[in-house]
């Protein structure tokens, strides 16, 4: 389904419709926090990853991304290897006083049955 006829079914308004924006011109903040070097070959703030992870894989979540609202882009994405690195995300976290929020792969299989 295009995005016009996503819009048009969600009978969004005109000035809902003209959020609408491709990646590169939607306004994204700057980080408030950055990974150190010790993190580097796992964490980045490039804008793809902190725009692709701030929504779900969900219908409601597609629409806000399709409109532009990317008010919520986490500041750093990890692609953690193994618990080491998870360990050490967790604790860079903790002494920056940033919030960690896991991201799946859209398989729903964490979900309770």
């Amino acid at each position: 389904m295009s995005s016009t006829a996503t819009v048009r079914n969600l009978q969004l308004t005109n000035s809902k419709r003209s959020q609408s924006r491709a990646l590169k011109t939607s306004p994204l903040r700057e980080p408030r926090v950055l990974p150190p070097a010790s993190l580097a070959a796992f964490c980045t703030n490039e804008r793809y990853d902190r725009a692709a992870h701030t929504y779900g894989k969900s219908y409601p979540d597609y629409v806000g991304a399709m409109l532009g609202d990317r008010d919520c882009a986490p500041d750093v994405v990890a692609y953690p290897r193994n618990e080491t690195e998870i360990s050490a995300v967790m604790d860079w976290a903790s002494s920056v006083g940033a919030s960690l929020t896991p991201f799946g792969g859209g398989s729903q299989s964490s979900r309770p049955q």
